[in-house]
């Protein structure tokens, strides 16, 4: 786009400014192949922190942004079901508790809470499986000498996840090949026609779908609660209730999706954060070293401050949501102004997490503003997993296995004498999507002795 944009003059639209920027037809879509994060900030600058964006031809989105936009996520008015009306959303998370609101998500949700708390995660039924991958992941890349911060931390993530879910190791490959296949079905144009990316999507998610319901039946037939699949066919919800084949298949497929894309974002920025700083890695090591093993549980996994901490402000500064879209379906207020009926509502975990009243210097990866505390994160620090009814079930499984990765990093590490740096000439920076944001592909860290 040539000239600036935003030098345009400000218009209104239902009493809110509207982003200067908007081209016709494509509207401000424009964003999403840019520094999404700046344009946020830009439109808080100059428009305060409720403005529209116009995502593509007439379809309008209320940024709200930092405190409005986690009180508009904490709200009821708010709701998710819009994501089944769309295609590419049907496919992805079909009847998953994603795409569900009261009822239906309350009896998916609190049947598969139990295996994701604390408590859950005190017998290491997870927290083995996964360490063990990460071991052998990062053994892998030592013995080669180097990472691809972003392709590598994705293949690691996805074999984890596939481990706990019960996929057989000899099948892992054509697992990997049908999901991503699967997955590119996110951002395809909506047209349902024999090869087109959606209708290759459509075949890979039945393949994915038969496979994952045979793991369930398998499940019924030998039931073992130390399994992820065999403790969520045992599970019942608040009111006794089980989950049925077809929730359990839809909300399988939703954390095999949520469970490592997301994850490997902010593992491939904890790898480059620590390449950066030889003090800080320093500090990694020596904490890592110092215990017998690496975690696998929760409660081991709160044994190392340091690895935590790295963990969580990688997290935090490198977001890996940037926009989040919520549909208005009751009256709602928010700062003393009435939002449109029926508006889409988008916020910006990521702007919430470089928010300069919470985190001085918001800029800078500042592992020790997490060590420093005394008190655990507030629910506002933790939008980075999102907020409200559907803050990430996942929580505690990401925390856990951010710390295994940082232990075990380091200890293979110093078992080797290598230590991390980037490769000659690399500038890591973050590269968005319209749905998440990654570390740009080309980025490279050396493991030099």
């Amino acid at each position: 786009m040539r000239g600036n944009p935003f030098a345009r003059a400000v218009v209104q639209r239902d009493g809110f400014p509207v982003l200067p920027g908007r081209y016709p037809l494509i509207g401000h879509a424009w964003v999403f192949f840019g520094d999404l994060l700046e344009v946020l900030r830009g439109g808080h600058a100059r428009l305060g922190p409720l403005f529209w964006m116009n995502l593509f031809l007439d379809r309008w989105l209320l940024v709200c942004e930092g405190a409005l936009g986690f009180e508009a996520l904490r709200s009821k008015a708010v709701a998710n079901g819009h994501i089944r009306k769309e295609k590419a959303g049907e496919l992805i998370l079909g009847g998953s508790m994603l795409s569900q609101d009261g009822e239906a998500h309350r009896h998916v949700r609190s049947a598969m809470a139990g295996l994701f708390n604390p408590r859950g995660l005190a017998t290491g039924a997870l927290g083995g499986p996964l360490a063990a991958v990460i071991d052998e992941h990062v053994a892998r890349w030592c013995a080669r000498g180097s990472v691809v911060a972003k392709s590598d931390t994705m293949e690691l993530t996805l074999e984890a996840v596939f481990r706990i879910a019960g996929v057989p190791a000899d099948d892992l490959p054509i697992w990997r090949e049908q999901f991503t296949r699967f997955l590119a079905g996110a951002f395809a144009p909506p047209i349902l026609l024999p090869g087109t990316p959606l209708h290759r999507a459509a075949r890979s998610r039945r393949w994915l779908d038969e496979r994952i319901h045979a793991l369930v039946r398998r499940a019924r037939e030998a039931p073992d609660p130390e399994s992820l699949i065999g403790f969520l066919v045992l599970a019942k919800d608040d009111r006794g209730a089980p989950l049925t084949d077809h929730e359990l298949v839809d909300n399988i497929r939703l954390l095999l999706i949520a469970g490592h894309e997301t994850t490997a974002s902010v593992l491939s920025w904890v790898l480059v954060e620590l390449a950066r700083s030889p003090d800080l890695w320093a500090a990694v090591r020596e904490e890592g070293t110092k215990a017998p093993a690496a975690p696998r549980t929760l409660r081991e996994a709160q044994s190392f401050p340091v690895a935590e901490s790295v963990f969580r402000e990688a997290a935090r500064l490198y977001s890996p949501v940037t926009l989040t879209l919520r549909k208005l379906v009751a009256p709602l207020s928010l700062g003393g102004r009435a939002i449109p009926d029926g508006a889409f509502v988008g916020v910006s975990p990521s702007l919430a997490c470089r928010d300069p009243a919470v985190y001085p210097d918001p800029d800078r990866f500042d592992p020790s503003r997490w060590q420093r505390r005394r008190e655990p994160p507030s629910q506002y620090e933790l939008m980075a997993f999102g907020a409200g009814a559907h803050f990430c079930l996942g929580y505690h499984l990401a925390w856990m296995e951010g710390v295994q990765f940082v232990v075990t990093f380091a200890r293979r590490m110093a078992e080797r004498g290598l230590s991390p740096r980037l490769a000659p000439g690399a500038r890591p920076r973050l590269v968005y999507t319209p749905a998440l944001s990654h570390v740009s592909a080309d980025t490279v860290v050396h493991l030099l002795p």
